[in-house]
């Protein structure tokens, strides 16, 4: 992938939408876009974000994902969103059922981005969910 390509939509078919029905070599062939042996080091992304509706499969898809880059050397660390949920009493005292939680008003926004800013610096991070 390259800089033109960043804030664009993935278009249909491409290695970058990625769905449940990903297959493994799609999976190496996104590895290899990002890690592999023809990405000079400087130019290697150091975040790579996945985006999805709810239960879309995102989750697995970054540790298939994961594994495919440890393969190539890679130390790839998966931070789910899903770890960064405010209690819902913080969003609405009313109950659970009175919370949108595909809004991102339902995030903690700013310890997951501590928590970003913290793993590109090389720190250790703590307090969400850290996969892989």
């Amino acid at each position: 992938m390259n800089t033109s390509e960043v804030g664009k939509a993935p278009q249909s078919g491409s290695d970058y939408a990625p769905s449940i029905t990903t297959t493994d070599e799609q999976v190496v062939t996104i590895a290899n876009r990002v890690a592999g042996s023809g990405v000079p080091a400087a130019e290697r992304p150091r975040l790579v974000l996945i985006a999805g509706p709810t239960s879309s499969g995102k989750t697995t898809f970054a540790l298939r994902l994961c594994v495919a880059l440890e393969t190539l050397g890679a130390k790839p660390t998966v931070v789910s969103v899903d770890s960064y949920y405010k209690s819902w009493k913080d969003i609405d005292a009313r109950g659970p059922q009175f919370v949108d939680w595909e809004s991102l008003a339902a995030l903690n926004l700013d310890l997951l981005n501590d928590h970003l800013l913290k793993l590109l610096a090389g720190e250790e991070v703590g307090g969400g969910e850290m996969l892989g």
